[in-house]
């Protein structure tokens, strides 16, 4: 899902004057596009705890405000779409949210 959408061309059309963008993405689901979002979410969330290297400066840098604000976004996700999981996606996600908030625990305790 991800590689699809990343490998998608964005196409500028000039019409009337104003430039309109195109956007020629994959045919997703709700579904796919909130789990790709709580997929950043999560990256963001390790990033901003300090326990993953930022990719974008490949350095790591601590902003626990954030960090809680990404796991809160991944946890009101995850109570939308899990109603129509399987168990084990509930378990896993449940899981995930869990990890989250523990290492934030840790973390905020470190300062």
């Amino acid at each position: 899902m991800t590689e699809e959408m990343m490998d998608k061309d964005i196409n500028v059309n000039t019409q009337s004057g104003s430039a309109a963008e195109e956007l020629k993405l994959p045919d997703l689901s709700v579904n796919d596009i909130v789990f790709y979002t709580i997929s950043m979410l999560v990256e963001q969330a390790w990033v901003k705890m300090g326990l993953r290297a930022n990719p974008a400066t490949n350095e790591i840098t601590k902003d626990l405000d954030e960090a809680r604000l990404a796991i809160d976004s991944v946890s009101a996700l995850i109570n939308v779409v899990q109603e129509k999981q399987e168990q084990n996606v509930k378990n896993e996600l449940n899981n995930l949210v869990s990890t989250l908030q523990m290492n934030f625990v840790n973390q905020s305790a470190k300062e």
